[in-house]
């Protein structure tokens, strides 16, 4: 988890939701809290992941946690949704049992375009993970930062990007915004 609450606390003042692929053990959701975002809407893919995450937020209604793919669930999950603040950090993870497999080993380039399939357009997107995109790795369908930032001006051409330093490394978590 590379997200920390002194960035997300900058964008739970101008959104009251924040909407996470890739729930894990349920850090982000966590800092999501401590940020002071009012409603969280987390995806795991993983079954024992997503077990995990549930039972950590179980007494907070402010949090919901889905268990599916996010390449699939994020259209549902959009309608209606006023601007709001995306963390997109889903993808394959070894180890991990499943009883199918993802769509996708990183449904990144999917996420963005379901957003951008909606009539809100000034989201704040964040995305994790720049360093491996920079790369473009076979593992994760070879998706590389180009790509990403084309994805994110389909959304919005005045979206604006920038670039934060994760606890992993520098400028390893691209900002998008209006």
């Amino acid at each position: 988890m590379s997200l920390n609450v002194e960035i997300a606390a900058k964008y739970a003042v101008k959104h009251d939701t924040f909407v996470e692929t890739g729930t894990n053990n349920g850090d982000g959701v966590q800092i999501a809290l401590d940020a002071g975002f009012k409603n969280i809407i987390s995806i795991e893919f993983y079954p024992k992941a997503f077990a995990r995450a549930s039972k950590r937020f179980e007494s907070n209604e402010n949090v919901e946690i889905l268990n599916g793919d996010s390449a699939e669930m994020l259209d549902q999950i959009l309608l209606g949704l006023s601007p709001s603040c995306f963390w997109l950090d889903a993808h394959f993870m070894s180890g991990m049992e499943v009883k199918q497999p993802l769509t996708t080993p990183c449904p990144v380039l999917k996420e963005l375009k379901a957003i951008a399939n909606q009539a809100v357009n000034d989201h704040t997107i964040m995305v994790d993970d720049i360093r491996i995109f920079r790369q473009g790795i076979p593992l994760w369908s070879g998706i590389n930062l180009p790509q990403i930032e084309a994805a994110v001006k389909t959304i919005n051409p005045a979206y604006k990007n920038s670039f934060a330093d994760s606890s992993i490394a520098k400028n390893d978590i691209l900002i998008a915004e209006v």
